[in-house]
């Protein structure tokens, strides 16, 4: 909640709501963190190397998609959100977060 006063204090003057949701953004994703680090202290979970590179090279590779889509290419919004949304699948069957063969077995499901 703090962090969260301190960054509107700073960001809202500067740069109105968009700062304010950056703010938010910023408490949002500490918090998160945060409480997967508790989780995984409390609990004991112990999470193998690879599902964390794949998580890891997702998220990456998603925010590069998003900065391209962004930057290069110049149309309306919902139209740069459907291209985002297949490059983000694209990049959850190369990065094995979705299983190919476990997402055709679905779609083959009456």
């Amino acid at each position: 909640v703090i962090l969260n006063i301190l960054l509107n204090l700073y960001l809202i003057p500067t740069h109105g709501a968009f700062g304010a949701a950056i703010a938010s953004l910023i408490t949002q994703v500490i918090t998160v963190i945060g409480q997967i680090i508790l989780s995984i202290y409390l609990l004991k979970i112990k999470i193998p190397s690879p599902v964390i590179i794949s998580t890891v090279s997702f998220l990456f590779l998603l925010i590069i998609a998003y900065y391209c889509t962004q930057n290069y290419i110049q149309t309306e919004w919902y139209f740069q959100f459907l291209i985002l949304g297949i490059i983000g699948l694209i990049i959850s069957f190369l990065t094995k977060m979705i299983d190919l063969k476990h997402f055709i077995l679905i779609l083959k499901k009456d």
